[in-house]
């Protein structure tokens, strides 16, 4: 028979590997369906595919190196995979076992604070399962999810006064794209000022000089985060980031912008069961334990069923039937050659983006969101499409351009 902390461990790491399983099934389910886009899934495809056969990763569905955009080393860990087998599963699989892991620090955590596995168990299922983690996946790849489990083991680290984990856990996250600086800072200063650990601080500055290399060299977890106390002021400057941004997709679940705040909103969890659990006479602490955390996973349940049913219908409205996608995918296979250059739409680029010249159409016609340019950011801000040229205009560039295969959806 098992123990109660054997069951809370088994529930635990079962929960985990449904999690990957489920959210990486639903990626390619989505993809096989034709719904995934050239921005971003397409980009990173054909980047780390240049990278796995030894090219000069200029991505020609952007317009530029592959780490122009965003400096992040960390995409090299797929290269020998895509050298084995290239195929975003992946990237799927990567960053779903990101957000996965990232679990195992908090439980961690929780467990210092609350003295329960079962709370501990409790609060690390509600970061799986809370919105803005799992509908994170729904939209192709991003770097930035790869941060969550390094930015999470080193607050874990922090807490447990561990220097060297802090380090690496923090040396790891900055890897993943320059602006996880701003949570290591913060997380350094929290440290530093709070912790009264002066390593902490040296974090800081280590972080601030990584992102100037970087750029100029090359929904709440209930009301809980408002009691974790001075936790959560260190945390306003990534909520900031994402609350004054006047790009839409920073503020809306499904997008992977969540994930700069995400751990520090799950983090402040154990933080206040700790801190309220304190205010109370130690005889009813264990009453009041039940009662936060049934308060916890009704507040979790009311904003699983409220949000994520709806964003996932939301990154699936684009998807084929799924005859009518195998149909599509066995076309393009057969038909064009590995080593054709390609223009094709949004929703075909990912299944063509495995060679050294694949654009977006109308690219390189017409230039619409490629390349470096204010120009481009402009056709950014959610506005790819540009006045269409005329018929014998666009005609002849086609056949000024090096282009093999020019791929257009009928209607």
């Amino acid at each position: 028979m098992l123990t109660r902390i054997q069951q809370s461990y088994f529930a635990f790491i079962v929960m985990l590997g449904a999690f990957v399983c489920a959210l990486t099934a639903i990626q390619l389910h989505r993809f096989n369906l034709l719904g995934a886009q050239a921005f971003d899934l397409g980009i990173f495809q054909q980047g780390v595919w240049l990278l796995a056969h030894g090219y000069a990763p200029f991505v020609t569905v952007r317009g530029w190196h592959l780490f122009a955009d965003h400096f992040s080393p960390i995409l090299y860990l797929f290269v020998p995979f895509y050298r084995l087998y290239p195929h975003p599963l992946w990237l799927f699989l990567g960053q779903t076992l990101a957000l996965a892991l990232g679990a195992l620090p908090l439980y961690r955590l929780s467990l210092r604070h609350t003295k329960s596995h079962k709370i501990a168990t409790l609060i690390a299922i509600g970061y799986l399962l809370h919105p803005a983690i799992g509908t994170m996946l729904f939209f192709d790849f991003h770097l930035i999810l790869l941060s969550v489990p390094f930015v999470l083991w080193a607050m874990d680290a922090l807490d447990a006064e561990r220097p060297f984990p802090f380090f690496i856990a923090c040396a790891l996250a900055l890897l993943c794209r320059e602006d996880i600086a701003v949570s290591v800072a913060c997380l350094s200063l929290y440290g530093l000022l709070v912790q009264r650990k002066q390593w902490a601080g040296a974090m800081g500055v280590v972080s601030v000089a990584w992102f100037l290399f970087a750029t100029k060299t090359m929904a709440l977890f209930a009301f809980f985060p408002l009691f974790s106390g001075s936790f959560t002021l260190f945390a306003l400057p990534n909520y900031a980031v994402l609350a004054l941004s006047d790009w839409r997709a920073m503020r809306e679940l499904g997008f992977q912008h969540a994930a700069l705040i995400a751990p520090w909103l799950a983090t402040s969890v154990p933080l206040a069961f700790r801190r309220l659990l304190a205010s109370v006479r130690e005889s009813d602490r264990g009453q009041w334990q039940k009662v936060l955390a049934l308060t916890f996973g009704l507040c979790l349940a009311v904003s699983f069923s409220r949000f994520v049913p709806h964003t996932y219908k939301h990154f699936f409205s684009l998807t084929m039937p799924s005859e009518k996608a195998q149909r599509i995918r066995s076309f393009l296979a057969q038909t064009i050659p590995p080593d054709a250059s390609v223009s094709a739409p949004s929703q075909f680029v990912p299944h063509l983006a495995h060679r050294r010249a694949i654009y977006l159409f109308p690219n390189p016609f017409q230039r619409a969101g490629y390349g470096p340019s204010p120009t481009t950011l402009k056709q950014l801000d959610g506005r790819l499409w540009v006045k269409p040229l005329p018929a014998k205009t666009l005609h002849r560039r086609m056949s000024e351009k090096e282009v093999t295969y020019i791929v257009l959806k009928a209607g």
